[in-house]
């Protein structure tokens, strides 16, 4: 590739965008960057200083532009953030990092190169590149499988957004040093395209697919092979149809930590329970929903799991064998634990007492109205106090002023009074 190639666009370089940025007195055109040991700044002459991590997103970037400034000025840069620009051919890409050899880390998010021209014969190779951001590219898969190949090490490979519902990698794409996936926000809908992943990225070892259709898991015979090394695996969001589905995620070997946020199966069920649940089901889960499994949350919940289905006619598998853990446990004995909403209150009006049952959930306006018929007068014409007691002792008294405050807020109790004056 040539190394002065001057373009006739609109839109900025690399260098450019870089002056930009970093230089608010970029006007000057002749200019010196020195490669930094802390914060962008300049020296006492007047140079300027860049960081080693550069982040250029949504800068207006068309083209890498002169390619020996960027050598010179960008060999130190490790991190590059070209999000939201405007780069549509890989041509550009591949000038841009051909000067930065010691990058590890490359996201070109939001750069459409969807219909970029490849160029076939291209041979470079970026063996420090380990992490490859290309969320919301639309790059094809065929591209992908050709520019996996020029990142040899490469550890951790972001491919969300890009409308995927298929995977169409060649037979042959292999790359053995990818341990984590992100596939967030595709269109997959059926595992035996995520399995293909599996089959190219065998040593995966997190994988991140929040928002996908996916609604079954299939794992029968040597498919479930090629995901054997994959510990931390984030399915949020998903349409996992039954709890059969999530069973199935006991067949991974690895599998140790799972994610499963925002999924309509389990949404129904309370969040104790459904942390439970999925606990019992899975033996070998360490962490779920990002936090650990404890041993002691573990029994609690396998215990919990078997009195929950001691009743059942059907009873899943992992029954019988917590069952053939714990042994037979008797049922809990059902305790209603929410909170008393209904009291047998005393009330009184001149000569005359009562005793009500009071719903603390209604306003004082709402009690009031209610008390109308027992009073004889319209809600604003009485004064409504509450009275506290202890051990049947007046303690304390509250007039009632707020229509719309609630009777709970005022800690009633059985035992307790109401008292009403007429204005």
């Amino acid at each position: 590739m040539a190394t002065g190639r001057t373009e006739s666009f609109d839109g900025h370089t690399l260098m450019s965008a870089v002056l930009e940025k970093y230089d608010s007195d970029h006007a000057d055109q002749s200019f010196q960057i020195f490669v930094p040991k802390s914060a962008p700044g300049k020296t006492d002459s007047g140079e300027l200083v860049l960081p080693s991590a550069l982040a250029l997103d949504k800068c207006g970037i068309c083209y890498a532009g002169n390619e020996k400034e960027i050598a010179t000025h960008c060999s130190h840069v490790t991190e590059l953030d070209l999000t939201g620009n405007s780069i549509r051919d890989w041509q550009e890409v591949f000038r841009i990092v051909e000067q930065m050899p010691q990058l590890k880390f490359l996201n070109l998010t939001s750069n459409n190169l969807q219909d970029s021209s490849y160029p076939v014969d291209y041979s470079g190779r970026f063996p420090k590149i380990t992490d490859l951001v290309l969320n919301s590219t639309f790059v094809s898969w065929d591209v992908i499988a050709r520019v996996l190949k020029l990142f040899p090490n490469l550890v951790e490979l972001h491919l969300s957004l890009n409308n995927y519902a298929t995977v169409d990698l060649p037979s042959d794409c292999q790359q053995s040093s990818l341990i984590r996936l992100f596939l967030n926000e595709n269109k997959f809908s059926e595992w035996s395209e995520i399995i293909k992943l599996g089959q190219a990225f065998q040593s995966l070892e997190n994988m991140v697919m929040i928002n996908v259709n996916v609604e079954s898991i299939i794992v029968d015979g040597p498919q479930c092979d090629v995901f054997s090394k994959l510990v931390a695996l984030n399915i949020s969001k998903t349409n996992l149809s039954s709890w059969e589905e999530i069973d199935k995620l006991d067949l991974f070997p690895s599998l140790q930590d799972v994610r499963l946020w925002d999924i309509p199966l389990l949404e129904e069920i309370p969040e104790k329970e459904r942390r439970q649940f999925i606990i019992a089901r899975l033996p070998k889960l360490t962490r779920l929903n990002g936090s650990r499994v404890t041993e002691a949350e573990r029994e609690d919940a396998e215990r919990a799991f078997i009195r929950y289905y001691i009743d059942h006619e059907e009873k899943p598998k992992r029954y019988s064998e917590l069952e053939a853990i714990h042994g037979k446990l008797d049922p809990l004995v059902k305790v209603n634990l929410e909170p008393q909403t209904v009291f047998k209150i005393k009330v009184k009006f001149e000569d005359r007492e009562e005793m009500m049952m009071v719903d603390s959930r209604n306003t004082v306006t709402e009690f009031k109205k209610a008390l109308q018929i027992f009073t004889g007068l319209p809600g604003n014409k009485f004064r409504l106090y509450y009275v506290e007691t202890f051990h049947g002792q007046y303690r304390d008294l509250t007039e009632l002023r707020s229509s719309n405050r609630q009777l709970f807020s005022f800690n009633i109790r059985e035992g307790d009074e109401f008292h009403i004056d007429r204005k």
